[in-house]
């Protein structure tokens, strides 16, 4: 194990997030710079390597700083190379990044590399912190660089003025068409509302009205002036698909970071007081001072020691997990017993179903393993402790009933970064995670939500989980007579106009709260009063296999038919009336586990119920 960075914590909560995001997060570090030699290149007269690489001292000293620390390190220099996607793989399996500003050889101005590497490591999977080390004294402009082609690209003035403000803006003085360094770091550090109220931005607008425009064409054509000038500098980021709807950071004197997707960048010069000797020290030290300022909250600290957990865990050859041989031999039969039986060649979709349950059955265990770890319960101990030392917590009222409103405030106080929060959209979220997920299997299960395409009628899969896995049935049944239909139970949802309405009923468990893929909100009711289910048999095509290929705005899509009863002028007195119609569902969420089968149990007791007669005296 790597031996702990030497970072100072003022109060618990500080020592917490450098423990979680550096002490047991880093095993490895890479250091790319273009005046940094690689190591094959040793081999060389040191005289020739001097003259090439201008700052070999500076990457030694960084290399025996992680060298003591017993962390692997690398160095990456060939600009080649940090161009291509292979490149990316490795600096994002990096623990800790040490990336110059400027990689560019034949432009020593050019930040336009590094800053391509960072828009890409924000899309990555895998979280990656960054040290973007520098030796441009203007720290706010680089800052401002970053920002800005971290947040999406900004649209072009004709794809935001009406055919009348285009002839407005073709006019405005060329002066005016530029907004000051000021004014894009108020929007892109507190967002383009909060910085359209900034001094800054007020100066700008009276510049405007005072070439003669109305205050609400001045308003409008401030907006494409912060937008075209952001466009300008996102010249850099290569890519335009890249970026952001999230963005946070600070850009103050003294401390500059950033924080988008998976990737935290605190900015750091290499010109600083002391000497290029600290330059080792500095770095650790800026960094920890960066990562305590931006201050994670509790659930970003636990999702960030649950990785550590997962990363130094050893896993895959486990025994605590995977157990002994014979443990292991009944597991791989497990899997194999779950494949067709005269299957001699088997396609991924064919395969995907035993996967999915065989990795349910372990990671099971090592979910038992997370949620009893010491660590984890440590920090967080920490973190409650400190907070319920402020004096906030002691002035909260003692009745359950009375202190929702202000526990939500004293909540809301440890998000501050998170802007104004309405408490519904709070509680809808909070019952929405508590109770639904994204759907990410291959085949629907119980639980599943779905609706038709093109329309509002919406269901939840109420089989048992074992009726839904994709394997044939049990030979001579009606179910084996229809495969590779499927039958199943499915309870018919009504969808609430208002989603965010009677959130005081929530605990009450009939309704279920969902945000799908595309972060629409939906609240269903599931039972009535009496808490009698809306059932009805479905027939899935392909036993129920979702196609998760080219979907935007679901989980993914499947095909089935549902009995449509014939509108009365269809329909004859001898004839039928309804048809099995084949329709195309769309996927749409998925209830977590005991959610599903709370209702499943509900639906189960309903059908199965047993009718006796009793007479009322009236």
């Amino acid at each position: 194990m790597s031996q702990q960075i030497e970072a100072t914590a003022e109060n618990p909560y500080d020592e917490v997030i450098l423990d979680t995001f550096l002490n047991r997060a880093v095993h490895s570090a890479l250091l790319i710079d273009d005046n940094f030699p690689m190591f094959e290149s040793y081999v060389e007269n040191k005289e020739d390597l001097e003259e090439r690489y201008s700052e070999i001292d500076r990457a030694q000293r960084l290399y025996k700083m992680f060298k003591l620390r017993n962390i692997l390190c690398d160095i990456e220099s060939r600009e080649e190379e940090l161009r291509s996607l292979s490149s990316l793989d490795k600096i994002k399996k990096s623990d800790l990044i040490i990336l110059d500003y400027h990689l560019n050889r034949t432009d020593s101005d050019d930040p336009s590399l590094s800053i391509q590497l960072l828009s890409q490591l924000s899309q990555t999977p895998h979280f990656n912190v960054v040290a973007l080390y520098t030796s441009e004294t203007d720290l706010k402009q680089v800052w401002r660089n970053v920002a800005a082609n971290l947040i999406k690209q900004c649209e072009p003035a004709i794809e935001i003025l009406s055919p009348e403000s285009i002839e407005n803006w073709d006019d405005l003085n060329s002066e005016l068409k530029v907004a000051s360094d000021s004014l894009l770091i108020e929007c892109l550090s507190k967002g383009l509302t909060a910085g359209l109220r900034s001094e800054a931005a007020k100066s700008l607008r009276s510049d405007i009205v005072a070439e003669g425009y109305s205050h609400k064409n001045a308003a409008d054509l401030m907006r494409v002036v912060i937008a075209e000038s952001l466009r300008e500098i996102q010249k850099y980021r290569g890519d335009e698909t890249f970026g952001s709807d999230k963005l946070s950071g600070v850009c103050r004197e003294g401390m500059y970071w950033l924080q988008s997707g998976n990737l935290f960048v605190a900015i750091l010069t290499k010109i600083e007081e002391g000497g290029p000797d600290n330059d080792p020290e500095l770095i650790y030290d800026r960094l920890s001072k960066s990562l305590c300022d931006w201050r994670p909250n509790l659930l970003q600290l636990i999702a960030s020691e649950i990785q550590n957990i997962l990363e130094m865990g050893g896993l895959a050859i486990d025994d605590a997990y995977l157990g002994p041989p014979e443990r292991q031999t009944g597991l791989l039969y497990y899997l194999f017993s779950m494949l067709p039986p005269d299957i001699n060649e088997i396609s991924l979709d064919a395969l995907k179903p035993s996967v999915e349950t065989f990795s349910a059955k372990l990671l099971e265990s090592i979910r038992q393993r997370i949620r009893t770890d010491d660590i984890l319960h440590t920090m967080a101990h920490k973190i409650v402790s400190h907070e319920l030392a402020k004096p906030e917590w002691s002035g909260l009222e003692k009745e359950r009933e009375k202190r929702v409103k202000p526990l939500t405030e004293f909540v809301r106080s440890n998000v501050a970064n998170f802007g104004k929060l309405q408490d519904q959209d709070v509680f809808f979220e909070l019952n929405a995670f508590m109770s639904s997920d994204r759907f990410r299997g291959s085949h629907l299960t119980t639980g599943t939500i779905f609706k038709l395409d093109h329309d509002d009628h919406w269901w939840m899969c109420c089989s048992p989980a074992c009726d839904m896995e994709a394997r044939p049935p049990q030979s001579n049944t009606w179910q084996d007579e229809i495969y590779p239909l499927k039958s199943i139970i499915a309870l018919r949802l009504i969808p609430s106009s208002n989603p965010l309405s009677k959130l005081k009923d929530a605990e009450h468990a009939r309704k279920i709260y969902i945000r799908c893929a595309q972060g629409n909100r939906h609240q269903f009711t599931v039972f009535d009063d009496q808490s009698v289910p809306k059932w009805e048999v479905l027939f899935l095509d392909d036993s129920g296999r979702v196609d998760t290929t080219n979907t935007e705005n679901e989980d993914g899509v499947f095909s089935g038919r549902f009995i449509k009863p014939l509108e009365q002028k269809e329909a004859t007195e001898e004839g039928p009336t309804c048809s099995l119609s084949k329709v195309e569902f769309s996927v749409m969420g998925q209830l977590r586990s005991e959610y599903a089968s709370r209702i499943l149990q509900i639906t189960g007791n309903y059908l199965s119920r047993i009718g006796v007669n009793f007479f009322s005296l009236h």
